[in-house]
């Protein structure tokens, strides 16, 4: 995973920890809000990392010799 993917997604989990522990229903609303955003934010983040990353081929190329 991408560091900054990394980083969001304990983003994800403190927003979320955060959000079950209130009782206050408006500020749950915002904090699973912020959490949301860390969410787009950590696959914003993997996109493009899987983007950079080195491609491998699915089968070995070899040359087939004699038939």
């Amino acid at each position: 995973m991408d560091q900054m993917a990394g980083f969001c997604q304990s983003k994800v989990a403190e927003y979320t920890r955060r959000a079950e522990e209130t009782s206050d229903k408006h500020l749950r609303k915002f904090l699973y809000l912020m959490r949301d955003n860390w969410v787009a934010a950590a696959k914003d983040h993997e996109k493009v990392a899987a983007a950079k990353a080195p491609r491998r081929a699915t089968t070995p190329d070899r040359q087939h010799h004699g038939r």
